[in-house]
């Protein structure tokens, strides 16, 4: 029952928020037009290594370049 609550209330969160999500996306593009999302390995719960995806806050290929 919480499984299918939580999937229905994030779908619906999901819904109300993709205008905000697109005009995200949209800014992103329009201020530097580099990619929309960062994707980064990060470590999680018992040392497995995922892929972090969020929005780019940064300048492009910033992680390359290191603090400067």
């Amino acid at each position: 029952m919480k499984r299918l609550f939580d999937i229905i209330f994030s779908f619906i969160g999901i819904v109300i928020l993709s205008p905000v999500i697109l005009a995200t996306c949209i800014a992103i593009k329009l201020y530097d037009r580099g990619p929309v999302f960062y994707k980064a390995p990060r470590v999680g719960r018992n040392a497995i290594i995922f892929r972090m995806i969020k929005f780019r806050t940064m300048t492009v290929n910033a992680d390359k370049a290191g603090a400067s």
